[in-house]
Protein backbone atom coordinates (compact mmCIF):
# COMPACT_ATOMS: atom_id res chain seq x y z
CA UNK A 1 0.00 0.00 0.00
CA UNK A 2 1.53 3.64 -0.83
CA UNK A 3 2.22 5.80 2.02
CA UNK A 4 -1.36 8.55 1.23
CA UNK A 5 -3.27 4.89 1.00
CA UNK A 6 -1.51 4.00 4.76
CA UNK A 7 -2.28 8.14 6.19
CA UNK A 8 -6.06 7.96 4.84
CA UNK A 9 -6.38 4.26 6.04
CA UNK A 10 -5.05 5.57 9.99
CA UNK A 11 -6.86 8.98 9.67
CA UNK A 12 -9.96 6.23 8.92
CA UNK A 13 -9.67 4.79 12.10
CA UNK A 14 -8.52 7.67 13.59
CA UNK A 15 -12.17 9.36 13.19
CA UNK A 16 -13.59 5.71 14.13
CA UNK A 17 -12.89 5.82 17.55
CA UNK A 18 -13.14 9.33 17.87
CA UNK A 19 -16.96 8.69 17.07
CA UNK A 20 -16.99 5.39 19.49
CA UNK A 21 -16.39 7.49 22.15
CA UNK A 22 -18.69 10.30 21.58
CA UNK A 23 -21.34 7.57 20.93
CA UNK A 24 -20.85 5.86 23.98
CA UNK A 25 -21.14 9.38 25.75
CA UNK A 26 -17.82 9.49 27.48
CA UNK A 27 -16.75 12.53 25.59
CA UNK A 28 -19.59 14.41 23.39
CA UNK A 29 -16.33 16.74 21.68
CA UNK A 30 -13.89 13.73 21.19
CA UNK A 31 -12.33 13.89 17.73
CA UNK A 32 -9.42 13.24 15.15
CA UNK A 33 -6.14 15.56 16.34
CA UNK A 34 -5.32 16.80 13.17
CA UNK A 35 -1.47 16.58 12.61
CA UNK A 36 -1.88 14.07 15.08
CA UNK A 37 2.05 12.74 15.85
CA UNK A 38 3.36 15.72 14.23
CA UNK A 39 3.42 18.62 15.88
CA UNK A 40 4.81 18.66 19.87
CA UNK A 41 2.39 18.30 22.35
CA UNK A 42 -0.30 17.00 20.00
CA UNK A 43 1.37 13.35 20.01
CA UNK A 44 -2.64 12.36 20.72
CA UNK A 45 -4.34 10.65 18.31
CA UNK A 46 -7.54 12.02 19.64
CA UNK A 47 -8.60 15.17 21.02
CA UNK A 48 -10.43 14.55 24.43
CA UNK A 49 -11.44 15.44 27.54
CA UNK A 50 -10.82 11.33 28.78
CA UNK A 51 -7.36 11.59 30.90
CA UNK A 52 -5.80 9.04 28.03
CA UNK A 53 -3.23 9.59 25.53
CA UNK A 54 -4.59 7.49 22.57
CA UNK A 55 -2.15 5.63 19.74
CA UNK A 56 -4.56 4.51 17.07
CA UNK A 57 -3.10 1.84 15.07
CA UNK A 58 -4.71 0.39 11.85
CA UNK A 59 -2.61 -2.73 10.98
CA UNK A 60 -2.80 -6.10 9.22
CA UNK A 61 0.41 -6.85 11.02
CA UNK A 62 0.20 -6.00 14.47
CA UNK A 63 3.49 -5.25 16.26
CA UNK A 64 2.30 -4.42 19.91
CA UNK A 65 5.46 -4.40 21.59
CA UNK A 66 6.78 -1.56 18.83
CA UNK A 67 3.56 -0.10 19.27
CA UNK A 68 3.17 0.12 22.94
CA UNK A 69 6.81 1.71 23.19
CA UNK A 70 5.64 4.27 20.56
CA UNK A 71 2.62 4.68 22.94
CA UNK A 72 4.23 5.28 26.23
CA UNK A 73 6.89 7.53 24.79
CA UNK A 74 4.48 9.79 23.51
CA UNK A 75 2.89 10.04 26.80
CA UNK A 76 6.12 11.38 28.72
CA UNK A 77 6.02 14.29 29.89
CA UNK A 78 1.87 14.56 30.05
CA UNK A 79 -0.31 13.52 33.03
CA UNK A 80 -2.15 11.41 30.27
CA UNK A 81 -2.48 7.38 30.44
CA UNK A 82 -1.31 5.88 27.48
CA UNK A 83 -3.73 3.86 25.71
CA UNK A 84 -3.10 1.66 22.66
CA UNK A 85 -6.21 1.21 19.93
CA UNK A 86 -5.54 -1.16 17.39
CA UNK A 87 -7.55 -2.23 14.62
CA UNK A 88 -7.27 -4.79 11.30
CA UNK A 89 -9.10 -5.12 8.53
CA UNK A 90 -12.90 -6.33 9.04
CA UNK A 91 -11.67 -7.09 12.56
CA UNK A 92 -13.08 -4.22 15.87
CA UNK A 93 -10.56 -2.35 17.91
CA UNK A 94 -8.92 -3.58 20.65
CA UNK A 95 -7.76 -1.27 23.28
CA UNK A 96 -4.22 -1.72 25.05
CA UNK A 97 -2.98 -0.35 28.20
CA UNK A 98 -0.48 -0.70 30.94
CA UNK A 99 -2.09 -3.70 33.93
CA UNK A 100 -1.99 -1.00 36.56
CA UNK A 101 -3.57 1.63 34.97
CA UNK A 102 -6.14 -1.12 33.73
CA UNK A 103 -6.60 -2.39 37.64
CA UNK A 104 -6.95 1.91 38.91
CA UNK A 105 -10.06 1.75 35.84
CA UNK A 106 -11.36 -1.41 37.50
CA UNK A 107 -11.32 -0.43 40.63
CA UNK A 108 -12.96 2.60 39.69
CA UNK A 109 -15.74 1.38 37.82
CA UNK A 110 -16.31 -1.17 40.69
CA UNK A 111 -16.77 1.73 42.84
CA UNK A 112 -19.31 3.54 40.63
CA UNK A 113 -21.05 0.64 40.54
CA UNK A 114 -21.62 0.26 44.19
CA UNK A 115 -19.02 -1.85 45.25
CA UNK A 116 -19.73 -5.01 43.85
CA UNK A 117 -16.16 -6.99 44.46
CA UNK A 118 -15.87 -10.57 44.93
CA UNK A 119 -14.65 -11.66 48.01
Amino acid sequence: MKAAGRKAKGSSAEREFAKMLVDSGLDKFARRMVLSGSVFGLESDIMTKLPFMFEIKNHEKVRVWEFWDQTVNQSLGTTRRPVLVIKSNRRGFLVVMGAGDWLELASYALDKAGGAKYE
